[in-house]
């Protein structure tokens, strides 16, 4: 699949984005955007396939995004749930 250059507008946007959420996520966020993520994937959206990859990285999440890159969804669970291992 082809590879998406955000536009320079497309790249703000994720930064104020995450500056509202303070560059956190919640796991419920988090699983949310696998949903779009996979959704996204699914419809050949490389678009929002790399806005989503960019909220990531951009809020230095470079291992989860790195599983959506490889679409190793499965790792992407494992890794939330890791991260978020003895909250309620």
């Amino acid at each position: 699949m082809e590879r998406y250059q955000l536009t320079e507008k497309e790249y703000k946007a994720v930064a104020a984005l995450n500056a509202r959420y303070h560059w956190g996520f919640s796991r419920r966020m988090l699983m949310d955007l696998l949903r779009r993520y996979r959704k996204a994937y699914a419809a050949g959206d490389v678009r929002k396939m790399a806005l989503y990859e960019e909220r990531l990285t951009d809020a230095n999440f470079h291992t989860e995004c790195g599983y959506l890159q490889d679409k190793d969804f499965d790792g992407f669970r494992s890794a939330v749930r890791e991260s978020f291992k003895g909250e309620a």
